[in-house]
Formats: structure tokens, sequence, C-alpha cells
């Protein structure tokens, strides 16, 4: 009975050093990944924080979880060094597939587009396009997305082609070819937007929660109009200066309606 508590006592303590070492490298990788990839609210916008959470918690458990499965004191110390080796492989091996994951995820683009602002990422992307976007949009961010609108569709087989591409789910902010720099669009965002009183009046449920928002942009509520602002989870809206259209705020209900 005493040789078999302290092999377990033996095997946590070594699990439990695997894991604190697990966690920290977690934390490293999460500051990357929240602070220059998935920044504020696009953690939850485009879903990197779930994505993350199932990534991270797979990987943290696993290691040391093989680890207490595998280490006996009993064992030579070449034997120890191989097998602990061959887990912390497999889990840098899981970890490097994550962080590939989440960079694919990550979003490159807050684009305009006709009655909203859509988050496209990079696993989004007609990447075939790229070559034909302008030359100052072709570099796709690494620190949070870029602010972009986009251009009409020519008449023609132009617009043929991209009613065929929205159908395979490609849509215009997803095709760097159609990209333009945010102020090209900003009278069409101030045509598009509307005030942001239709929140507060629409969402009296929500009314705690948008008037923070609108606090943050440090502007009136008239002198704000909001668009939605379209991801891969829920709804959310971004609040707008009325004058120059600029992005100030970012705020978790239904802008649709």
């Amino acid at each position: 009975m005493s040789l078999n508590r302290s092999l377990l006592l033996a095997k946590l303590r070594a699990a439990g050093l695997h894991l604190i070492g697990s966690v920290l490298v977690a934390t490293l990788v999460a500051v990357v990944v929240f602070k220059l990839w998935f920044p504020y609210p696009f953690r939850e916008v485009s879903g990197g924080t779930s994505l993350f959470v199932l990534i991270i918690s797979v990987d943290v458990v696993l290691g040391p979880l093989l680890t207490f499965v595998a280490f006996n004191p009993a064992k030579t110390r070449g034997h120890l060094v191989r097998d602990l080796a061959t887990i912390t492989v497999l889990q840098l091996a899981g970890l490097m597939y994550g962080i590939s994951v989440m960079y694919a995820a990550r979003p490159i683009g807050m684009v305009y587009e006709v009655d909203r602002f859509r988050a496209v990422t990079y696993a989004d992307l007609k990447m075939d396009e790229l070559p034909k976007a302008l030359p100052e949009l072709r570099s796709l961010s690494l620190t949070g997305p870029r602010l972009m609108g986009i251009r009409d569709s020519k008449p023609g087989a132009e617009r043929l082609e991209t009613l065929d591409l929205s159908m395979a789910g490609f849509e215009v902010s997803m095709r760097p070819s159609f990209w333009v720099p945010y102020k090209d669009s900003v009278p069409a965002v101030l045509k598009r937007a509307r005030p942001a009183q239709l929140l507060l009046d629409h969402h009296a449920d929500q009314r705690e929660r948008l008037q923070q928002a609108i606090a943050e942009t440090g502007q009136p509520v008239a002198a704000l109009r909001f668009l939605p602002l379209q991801g891969r989870q829920d709804n959310w809206v971004v609040l707008l200066d009325a004058q120059s259209a600029q992005p100030l705020a970012y705020v978790q209900v239904d802008g649709f309606f």
C-alpha cells in the first residue's frame, strides 16, 4: 500500500510540474493571440476565445495526463527521458497545430460592405486575388483587422462573377481585388449608418450595456451612428462618429432591425 501511495505521489508531482509548465506556455501564447491577432472585440466576433479555449484546454490537459501515465521512478533515467521527450514533442506538435489554426482564423480586415461591417478572417480570403489588391492593401495584418471598404463591381462579366462567387461563399469583402481604403467608403458608410438612439429605443433591455458603450466613445448619443458588425459568432454593432464615420466603440447587440 505504501509503495502504491509513493508511486501515486510521484506521478502526481511529475504531472503537476508538467501542468505548471504547460500553463505558462499557454499564457505566453494567449498574450500573442489576444493582444495581436484577436484584439477586442474580435476575440468574440471572430470566435477566437472559444477556439483558443478548445485548443489550449486539450493541449494543456493532454501533456500532464500522459506524464502521469508514463512517469515511474522505477524506470531508468534514459527510459524516463525518452518517454518525457516523446510526450513533450507530441504536446508541442499539438500546440503548433493549434497556433496555425488560430493564425488562419485571425481577422485581417473589418470591411464595410453595403449595409454592415464584416470581420474577414485569413481563412475567408480568396487568396488568388491578393496580388490584384491595391499595393497598400496587399500585406495582411498581424495586429488585428485593418479597416477597409469595397468598390462597386463593374457591370457585365465582373458583376456576374461577383454573384457566382457570392453564391459559393465568397462575399466581395473577402475578395482583395475589391478592397479600397476606408476613406473612399466614408460617404457610403455615413449614408447607411443609423442614429445610435435607435439602438437605445429598440434594445430597452440592453440599455445599460449600450449606455456604457456610448460613454466609452466620449460623444453624446446624438453624435453617434451605428452599423451591424457581422462575424462568425453573435451579433455586434459598431458605434461610429457621425462626422468622420470612424469606429469609436463596439457593443454586443443585434443591429439588424
